[in-house]
């Protein structure tokens, strides 16, 4: 809602507790953003509460103020903190009434002429105008202005209030923004996972004419972790355009495990990182000790692995048993 289209008159049906739906969430919207806004909010309140005191509100808008307006606390202390000066204020200038101005010619009260009954804001003028050549009332001045104080820092205090909600809603839709800012980067992190993932299938598909399936024998073996000791040049697997698996092959060094675990782990320089993993790989039955495994060509779009094995003993106790070193080239 445009902040010149707000005008009193809906700010006071807001107040009554009649604006509903998504007038009354734009309103509400402009009364955080823009302080003119918040500043017209109060006048009407005052002015609303000024017309229930001296009567001026309709039946329906008084049950409204009543029913709707009052059921804030904060609005009630506003309301008897108005009734006490209109007291005070009324009874003052009823004094006053009372007493004849000095020299006045004293004019019979039959021939007296009406007088229309001035405004609240003309009483409270009059009535403050006359309290500073009159000593006497020094001390109700005093008191006036300590209400007068009060209702000041009342209302700069709420409106404090008001701006330090808005700032906690700016910092936590900043906060959701930044959230649904990593979940959009986690989403394309994972789009292109399961791009990578129909790749694999497509690859692994059973239409013969697309499993193109190249065999190689590994034998650049590290033992132990695969890292640290003398440097070794790798195996070079050479993995036509065409082609969609690899099949890898290499020897067991060792007897003492019933089932490996076998990571693919793409090596750059100092970095390493696992691409592919497979679980409870047996030894091949036959007369040569050795595993066998179908990889994805899709997966190897680096140069340098490695295939890092771990045994499994009949416990599950596992250890690692050292790696085989390959690099791919791709025949142009």
């Amino acid at each position: 809602m445009p902040v010149s289209a707000i005008t009193k008159p809906q700010i006071k049906e807001y107040l009554l507790g009649r604006l509903e739906g998504d007038e009354m969430l734009e309103l509400e919207g402009e009364l955080l953003a823009d302080k003119s806004v918040y500043e017209l909010l109060e006048e009407a309140e005052y002015e609303l509460i000024d017309a229930y005191l001296v009567g001026r509100l309709s039946s329906a808008d008084r049950r409204q103020f009543e029913a709707y307006f009052l059921r804030s606390p904060k609005r009630k202390e506003q309301l008897e903190f108005s009734r006490s000066l209109h007291q005070v204020a009324g009874d003052h200038l009823k004094s006053l009434a009372a007493q004849p101005s000095p020299g006045a010619p004293q004019v019979p009260s039959a021939a007296a002429a009406p007088v229309a009954t001035p405004g609240l804001g003309e009483r409270l003028r009059s009535w403050w105008r006359s309290l500073a050549p009159l000593p006497q009332f020094g001390a109700l001045a005093a008191a006036s202005l300590v209400l007068l104080v009060g209702g000041l820092v009342w209302s700069l205090a709420r409106n404090a209030q008001l701006r330090d909600q808005l700032s906690q809603e700016r910092a936590e839709r900043a906060a959701l923004e930044q959230k649904n800012a990593d979940q959009s980067a986690k989403v394309e992190s994972l789009n292109s996972d399961v791009t990578s993932l129909k790749e694999v299938i497509n690859s692994l598909t059973d239409d013969p004419v697309k499993r193109v399936i190249i065999n190689a024998l590994l034998t650049t073996f590290l033992p132990g972790t695969g890292r640290g000791g003398d440097p070794i040049t790798p195996q070079k697997v050479i993995i036509p355009m065409d082609a969609d698996l690899v099949r890898l092959q290499f020897p067991v060094q060792t007897d003492r495990f019933s089932r490996f675990n076998i990571s693919l782990i793409r090596v750059d320089g100092s970095d390493r990182k696992e691409i592919w993993q497979r679980s409870g790989v047996t030894v091949s039955s036959g007369r040569s000790q050795e595993l066998r495994i179908r990889i994805p060509v899709a997966l190897l779009k680096g140069r340098e692995y490695a295939l890092k094995l771990t045994g499994v003993d009949d416990d599950n106790n596992t250890e690692s048993v050292g790696e085989y070193r390959f690099e791919v080239v791709r025949p142009r």
